[in-house]
């Protein structure tokens, strides 16, 4: 079969068309007709690893280490082994403005063929992307996992054994023909994988993908060095001023301090003597023993972090400083990934690796997850536009609140989106019972919290916790609002919201549908029009893919559960649900309008419900209004979304930001 013949609409459409998918495939013919399928091997050494260096470092090193040399296979045919020396020449032969690249794990094996041979694909097809995007996360997404689920093969079992630390002309004859035998089986496994699930595709998810692939292999963004610098050493000075701070509290040494905040019972010992219980949980490994809260994602820990003392709030944050050297990590991985200021900084969109379907940030980097500016760090002013060209910023306005009010049929809610009225501020004014025109700035973050937080059944103590951290904005401390009083507009927020609380309730209803297999389509409670299918063991989405539930229980307690990823199970309850299908569907609201976004300009970069990218810099308003259109369009299949969009540009992400 020719893979041309595969490229059709997905096959998940609904007989009785009751979600359009086919209104979003993209014309297939606008595709390259080659694909050139490649899997590079390697060095890699004890020390020389993707578990131990980035993928940036590991390819960007290769050329002091060895590419070894890759297997390729033109649309499908049988693979053939290339050795290095031969693969430049092979590749300068391909007409990649024409040429697709497939592999499985794109991102790496296209990031070496731009950065060791110079050519980047017209398109790029990614198998494990695909795989993340159509598998449950109970299945990994490597090649060898994807090929057993579909009964395609595997790899050659130990076919790499005693090759590690080697390079080429230390490989024995028989070692060198294994490899190519393992090369060759590889690639042939992966086109049999892509031949299996491309049929199934969306089409505007392959193009998603693509442009996912583009923003590491294709890397545009620059990075100003110098700032970086400076970065590192404001936070390597910051956290050397907090720790001395707490030392000096003890009257102890700089070190005996650290030895104390990394030990559990020792630290716990510091907060006794502050007067304060430890807080602790149920032990992971054994669930009748207790053992001590003190991840930075207990909510009895990051409360201890919103403390109205001064002191203990330096003790919780000196805790996470010892423990942790992310931001030091971070503001150094930006200058080695971008070579210390001279090539383009790759950026890892991980397609799909989200539960909801979301992209992650990768490379250990993630400027997803970058400070923002309401902090002192000027990590996000390092990201640059290279000369001449303007980045361009445009933001998908509460998105996620507007969904969630469409899909529980909020009325109150969207019409104030689409009268142009600060949802914040009329939430606030239920909360304080003043008109919204009395609205203080304060009041108004109060209800910017409880509009953006309290959509998902999210309880008292997590809400404090979001108002006592600041997690949208400044804190607010038990001096300028009592718990009380949050728990108070806990209250309004959900008396005020009815269709929103009905909503987990009826999700609750669709758990029970999935587990069992009891088929249901999910309308906007707006207007009624259709938005998802409930199925076994998942929801079908309107972009053709499935939102995943595998192995739905209950155990005696009535704690209900999934299997989350082949080593997880996670929680499950109806305003988690609400969560996920609620960003679920955002996030391919926001996918669709990036894809026309995608279409005229080159995108480097997302953050959930942003998207990035690059114009010329005497074209960058032209630019910027059409992102804004674009980001303002409504899919038809929402209709009547209210959604809205803002944005900028300029010369760095900081700037916009």
């Amino acid at each position: 079969m020719s893979w041309t013949s595969l490229i059709r609409p997905t096959d998940l459409i609904d007989p009785v068309r009751i979600i359009p998918f086919e209104t979003k495939m993209t014309n297939s013919a606008s595709r390259p007709s080659t694909i050139v399928g490649i899997d590079f091997e390697t060095y890699y050494g004890k020390n020389y690893t993707l578990r131990k260096l980035t993928t940036t470092n590991y390819v960007r090193g290769l050329s002091r280490a060895e590419i070894h040399g890759a297997s390729i296979s033109i649309n499908g045919e049988e693979a053939h082994w290339h050795r290095a020396e031969d693969l430049e020449m092979v590749f300068n032969s391909i007409d990649w403005s024409r040429s697709a690249m497939l592999a499985h794990n794109c991102a790496f094996d296209g990031f070496i063929l731009s950065q060791h041979y110079g050519h980047i694909a017209n398109y790029y097809y990614d198998t494990m992307s695909m795989a993340r995007g159509l598998l449950s996360h109970d299945i990994p997404a490597g090649l060898d996992s994807v090929a057993r689920h579909y009964g395609l093969g595997s790899k050659i079992a130990g076919a790499l054994e005693g090759v590690i630390n080697k390079r080429w002309h230390e490989f024995s004859e028989e070692q060198k023909l294994d490899m190519e035998l393992y090369c060759n089986n590889d690639v042939q496994i992966m086109w049999k994988i892509f031949e299996k699930m491309l049929p199934h595709y969306p089409h505007d998810e392959l193009d998603l993908i693509d442009t996912s692939i583009k923003a590491f292999a294709r890397p545009l963004l620059e990075v100003n060095a110098t700032l970086v610098a400076e970065e590192r050493f404001r936070e390597e000075q910051e956290k050397t001023a907090l720790i001395k701070r707490v030392a000096d509290r003890y009257e102890l040494p700089t070190e005996s301090i650290r030895k104390q905040l990394s030990s559990n019972p020792q630290f716990a010992e510091l907060l006794v003597a502050e007067g304060i219980e430890p807080p602790m949980k149920p032990s992971p490994s054994n669930p009748e023993e207790m053992t001590y809260a003190f991840a930075k994602n207990d909510i009895a820990f990051q409360n201890l972090g919103t403390h109205p003392d001064e002191h203990i709030r330096d003790l919780i944050e000196a805790r996470l400083a010892v423990k942790s050297t992310i931001g030091e990590s971070r503001a150094g991985r930006v200058l080695e990934h971008s070579d210390l200021g001279k090539k383009p900084i790759p950026i890892m969109l991980n397609y799909c690796k989200a539960h909801t379907m979301r992209w992650t940030g990768g490379d250990k980097i993630n400027p997803q997850n970058f400070p923002s500016n309401r902090t002192n760090s000027k990590l996000r002013h390092t990201l640059i536009a290279p000369k001449g060209m303007a980045m361009v910023v445009i933001d998908s306005s509460q998105i996620e609140d507007r969904m969630n009010a469409y899909t529980a049929g909020q009325s109150d809610v969207l019409e104030a989106y689409r009268a142009g009225i600060d949802n914040y501020k009329l939430m606030a004014s239920r909360i304080y019972d003043v008109s919204v025109d009395e609205v203080t700035k304060q009041q108004r973050f109060v209800g910017k919290v409880a509009r953006l937080g309290l959509g998902y059944q999210c309880g008292v103590a997590k809400f404090t916790h979001m108002l006592r951290a600041g997690t949208m904005g400044p804190p607010i401390y038990d001096s300028e609002l009592s718990d009380e009083e949050i728990a108070s507009a806990h209250t309004k927020y959900r008396r005020a919201s009815d269709r929103v609380v009905s909503q987990w309730y009826n999700m609750q209803d669709q758990i029970v549908n999935m587990r069992y297999g009891n088929e249901n389509i999910l309308y906007s409670g707006y207007n009624n029009s259709p938005l998802a299918k409930v199925v076994k063991d998942g929801i079908l989405m309107p972009n053709g893919l499935k939102l995943h539930y595998p192995g739905i229980t209950t155990d005696p307690d009535g704690q209900t559960t999934y299997q989350a990823s082949y080593n997880m199970r996670s929680k499950l309850y109806g305003g988690l649900l609400t969560e996920n299908y609620v960003q679920c569907l955002a996030r391919i609201v926001v996918g669709e309008q990036m894809l026309k976004i995608a279409s005229e300009f080159p995108v480097v970069m997302m953050t959930h419900d942003e998207v990035v990218y690059l114009t010329p810099v005497n074209d960058a308003q032209a630019a910027y209004d059409y992102g804004l259109e674009c980001m303002k369009w409504v899919p038809d299949w929402c209709p009547g979304l209210p959604v809205d969009a803002d944005g900028d540009f300029g010369d760095n992400y900081g700037e916009i930001k």
